[in-house]
């Protein structure tokens, strides 16, 4: 940023981009653009001096749009309702989503398996969900939380086991 730069601010006015100048370098306190910068607060994208606490509305901020949800204990979010995503696997995730159940009748949480695969046409689908109370979904005491399961045989006697796919806990049998 040097003197003649200056001068030319001074002659013609500043090239603002957002809050600062592209000639001089002058940053104002106007058309800062914020971006998601941690559980503090958001940051200028284009001064990197401007930060600001978040303003939450319910589970999302205002200014930057970060997403914080709090979950009360059934893994419901209390602002919005969002189902906490209780495990992640290459390319598809599972979440708690309430849903109103096809043999019960009752609204009842579901684990419904999501399409997390950006090139995949059926990207942010459900492959599948189950409700919770009726098709008896396992409840894994380490993750603290119903998780999907996977079920193996073993090969001599053809027993059953359920393992936690999350943690690889064996939850049947105990």
């Amino acid at each position: 940023m040097g003197i003649f730069k200056k001068l030319k601010c001074k002659k013609q006015g500043h090239n603002w981009n957002g809050c600062k100048c592209v000639r001089c370098g002058e940053v104002r306190d106007e058309g800062h653009r914020f971006d998601i910068r941690g559980k503090n607060g958001h940051a200028c994208i284009i001064c990197r001096q401007k930060t600001e606490p978040h303003v939450w509305d319910g589970c999302k901020c205002k200014v930057c749009g970060a997403v914080e949800h709090v979950y009360d204990e059934d893994g419901f979010c209390i602002h919005c309702g969002q189902g906490k995503v209780v495990d992640r696997y290459p390319g598809k995730y599972t979440q708690l989503r309430r849903r109103v159940c096809s043999r019960c009748g009752k609204e009842t949480p579901h684990l419904a398996e999501i399409c997390d695969n950006p090139k995949d046409p059926n990207y942010g689908r459900e492959y599948r969900s189950g409700c919770i109370p009726c098709d008896s979904a396992m409840y894994c005491p380490k993750c603290n939380s119903y998780v999907s399961v996977t079920v193996t045989r073993n090969e001599f006697d053809a027993a059953e086991s359920i393992l936690c796919n999350r943690c690889g806990t064996l939850l049947w049998p105990d």
